[in-house]
């Protein structure tokens, strides 16, 4: 986002981090595995909490993660400085004067071309989620231990399923219902029953950060600052009554009934440039979740540069195009997804397939095809490499902190695209042995001894399976999932 807005951030592989808030320092031990070159510092007041992520990292044998048991408040330019700020989940469940220490760390220990990352909710929408999170504050004392909350918590979410869901308030709870059913309790708690839990106006939020000497950059999702998602005439309302970027993204977050933000922030004094060009996509790499919907009057010898292609974007939604540079281009992100491609690597590509290698104004459409599909959010742009693959090798491995959650049981794991996955137990038998040592056949091996132990049972259509070309075939559909979230590196 720094780039595409005219500055020039350090790179992500020669930086160094701050996380204020850093709970178990996941975020924090995920990019130091993928970034040994840079240096990551994290912050957080639960010395329990620290002392967990200093066992992650003695665990890692990491040499470039730091983690301090400490308030917020405490921490000084002593620290500094740092060419990224992240602070994730903490902004708005503190209190005001916790706040202000954060935009003012932010000022005193950002880089001149640094970056700060807050998240908060905002309202309006917390309007709606909040008055779910009054209601149980007022149903359940705040006395008590949290897992006696927790489950007085659950009670009252049980009762309000009850409720008919006729009208649009009430349609909506029921989808709230469900949303909190499938979250975990530290999510609730952190929600609903936490002491501090203050939302804002994205204007109120912006006055603060601009008292404080810094800027807004943007949003970590490029997508949601741009209006003409709601269609030309609320783009044209929105012009109307703004006064610049700020009021902007205000009337933006009232139409999407925003409740939650990932904010950038930089110095007041960077050099911002905000008309969007796609020569800043130079130097940067672009990945996109996309699959390439082939027609039997394709065939198999069609090399896409004929007629109109569709790729699914999910969501039960496609794109379609007759540009034959863009269907090259598109077609190649869909096949290397997770992994991206070097921009330069990849317009050179899509041009030579397309024939338009030395086609100038082909180069140009194509540069700003793909920055408006950037702008759509269809592609991701990354400042560096992503070491991950779609086609495990024939040893396949994962990362470090990835086999090491595995084999903490955790239920989750920690991708590539930094990101966390919901994993199962036959996941977890794979990821702990994926590392570039074992074979796929050791993989199988290895799910029949869990068998064997009585830690993994595997049932095809309700019937428990053991044979070995059955676990052959359920490793074969695990290990293209874990690839496509991410979980599989380069071998």
């Amino acid at each position: 986002m720094a780039t595409l807005f005219g500055l020039s951030p350090a790179p992500p592989d020669r930086c160094r981090v701050l996380e204020l808030g850093c709970g178990l320092g996941t975020n924090l031990l995920a990019m130091a595995v993928a970034l040994p070159g840079s240096i990551f510092v994290g912050i957080d007041a639960s010395a329990r909490q620290i002392a967990s992520g200093r066992a992650g990292v003695e665990a890692l044998g990491l040499r470039n993660v730091a983690l301090h048991a400490m308030d917020i408040r405490d921490v000084d330019a002593r620290f500094g400085p740092f060419d990224y700020v992240v602070c994730h989940g903490v902004y708005s469940w503190v209190p005001p004067d916790v706040q202000a220490a954060i935009l003012t760390l932010c000022r005193a220990l950002l880089a001149p071309m640094g970056v700060a990352y807050l998240s908060y909710n905002t309202l309006p929408g917390w309007h709606l989620r909040g008055a779910l999170r009054d209601l149980m504050l007022r149903e359940i004392p705040a006395q008590g231990t949290p897992e006696a909350r927790l489950a007085a918590a659950r009670e009252v979410l049980g009762l309000l399923g009850h409720a008919p869901s006729l009208d649009g308030a009430r349609a909506w709870l029921h989808e709230e219902l469900r949303l909190l059913a499938r979250m975990s309790d530290a999510y609730l708690f952190h929600e609903h029953l936490a002491a501090e839990n203050r939302a804002v106006y994205f204007r109120d939020f912006a006055r603060a950060a601009a008292q404080a000497g810094l800027a807004y950059l943007g949003d970590a999702h490029l997508w949601t600052m741009m209006p003409d998602r709601f269609g030309e005439a609320a783009a044209q309302a929105i012009a109307q009554r703004s006064r610049g970027l700020v009021d902007t993204e205000q009337h933006l977050d009232y139409l999407d009934l925003r409740f939650f933000r990932r904010t950038l922030l930089c110095h007041r004094e960077a050099p911002l440039d905000r008309a969007l060009s796609w020569r800043r996509l130079s130097g940067l790499w672009l990945r996109a979740a996309l699959t390439e919907e082939r027609t039997a009057e394709q065939g198999d010898t069609d090399n896409g540069t004929r007629g109109e292609a569709s790729f699914s974007i999910g969501r039960g939604l496609s794109l379609s195009t007759t540009s034959a540079p863009l269907k090259a281009a598109l077609s190649a992100l869909a096949e290397r997804y997770p992994a991206g491609m070097h921009f330069e690597a990849l317009c050179a590509r899509a041009l030579a397939e397309s024939g338009d290698a030395r086609n100038a104004e082909a180069q140009d459409r194509l540069g700003r095809n793909l920055l408006g599909l950037v702008t759509r959010g269809e592609i991701a742009v990354d400042a560096w490499a992503r070491p991950c693959t779609p086609a495990p090798g024939p040893r396949p491995a994962t990362t470090a902190l990835a086999r090491l959650e595995a084999a903490r049981g955790r239920d989750g794991c920690t991708t590539l695209l930094m990101e966390r996955v919901a994993v199962d137990a036959f996941d977890r038998a794979l990821l702990t042995r994926m590392d570039g040592a074992h074979t796929w056949e050791d993989l199988v091996a290895g799910a029949l001894a869990e068998i064997a132990a009585g830690r993994l049972s595997v049932e095809v259509e309700g019937v428990p399976r053991d044979a070995p070309e059955v676990l052959r075939e359920v490793t074969e559909q695990k290990l293209a999932r874990l690839a496509r979230a991410g979980l599989v590196v380069q071998g």
